[in-house]
């Protein structure tokens, strides 16, 4: 399969795109045929430069949240078909008391591949009119937008919560999750046109922080 490896750190031009073998998904996992990851500041552009706070090991292939059809499936692997729409999470391994979690694309090599294999239990089905890339990036910010405001933030119905960055991937999806957990949003953008794009997923009002006061408003 072609994959874009890393055997350096440093600038865009240190990934190549290269001949590599195709994984073999082993009892618990499945092989899937990528067709869409998304490009992260964090664990694609930062581990990249070298710069990241955990060494990783080269060389490597990026790509923290793949999405993609189930090519194949490992022995005794049922919960998944090949030819089944799946969209992974970066937990290859959860965090548990004694152990680290290991992360898809930090610690193992990830989606910047033809193919990735996973646990099967890290994947979830993509419905039907759902395209790749919106399930790539929904995977990954509505997470961590229900753990800070469900889990962390306690939000509950008639609340009233303010959303930062709101037309970014978390801040958009941090009003949705809001709204459903039956909150009230404030969005809160730099621009105008982001500011309504905000509003236009649910936010029940809208600021511009560039040209308004927050508090006074």
């Amino acid at each position: 399969m072609k994959a874009v490896v890393i055997r350096e750190f440093g600038p865009p031009e240190v990934m190549r795109l290269e001949e590599v073998p195709t994984p073999v998904p082993e009892a618990g996992e499945v092989l899937i045929e990528v067709h869409a990851v998304s490009v992260n500041r964090t664990l694609d552009l930062v581990v990249r430069s070298g710069t990241y706070a955990v060494p990783i090991k080269l060389p490597h292939v990026l790509g923290v949240d793949p999405s993609g059809v189930v090519a194949a499936v490992g022995p005794g692997t049922t919960a998944r078909k090949p030819g089944d729409r799946v969209v992974t999470l970066q937990f290859v391994r959860p965090p548990a008391a004694n152990s680290f979690p290991v992360i898809l694309g930090l610690h193992v090599w990830g989606g910047y591949a033809q193919y990735v294999k996973v646990p099967v239990a890290c994947t979830h089905p993509v419905p039907d009119g759902v395209d790749f890339p919106v399930a790539t990036v929904v995977a990954r910010h509505a997470p961590v937008a229900f753990s800070l405001l469900r889990d962390i933030a306690g939000l509950k119905s008639g609340d009233w919560v303010l959303v930062m960055g709101a037309s970014g991937g978390l801040g958009s999806a941090g009003i949705q999750v809001a709204k459903y957990l039956g909150a009230k949003v404030i969005a809160a953008a730099g621009a105008a046109e982001r500011v309504k794009a905000a509003v236009a997923l649910g936010a029940d009002a809208g600021i511009n922080y560039r040209t308004q006061n927050l508090t006074e408003e």
